[in-house]
């Protein structure tokens, strides 16, 4: 339906664009599951922090491959995106709420 040449009336390049990143993030477990869990946001932090992510990619596909339960690594996959998230968050609010302050302190003397 969102394929501009099976639907060139109704389907702009941005749709099949949009629909066609949807589809390479859903399709890979890991991406789904930090987008299930964190949202945009997570797969910001996924797509700057990938290569951290490797092992735990070959682990998650191994497990989804042999049919094992793999919930000890979307634990740790949840886990680090947690971290990840947690600590860009805090840079961003650094960096855009750095507060400077000055304290003028007065006295008299003379008194």
């Amino acid at each position: 339906m969102t394929h501009p040449d099976k639907n060139r009336l109704s389907v702009d390049d941005e749709t099949f664009m949009n629909v066609n990143n949807a589809y390479r993030y859903l399709i890979n477990p890991t991406t789904r599951l930090i987008y299930d869990s964190f949202g945009h946001s997570g797969l910001e932090v996924y797509e700057a922090e990938i290569d951290q992510y490797d092992e735990l990619e070959k682990q998650h596909a191994l497990a989804i491959q042999h049919e094992e339960d793999g919930a000890d690594v979307e634990q740790q996959i949840f886990d680090k995106t947690l971290l990840l998230l947690s600590m860009t968050m805090r840079q961003r609010v650094n960096s855009e709420y750095s507060v400077s302050t000055t304290f003028e302190l007065g006295f008299d003397f003379e008194n």
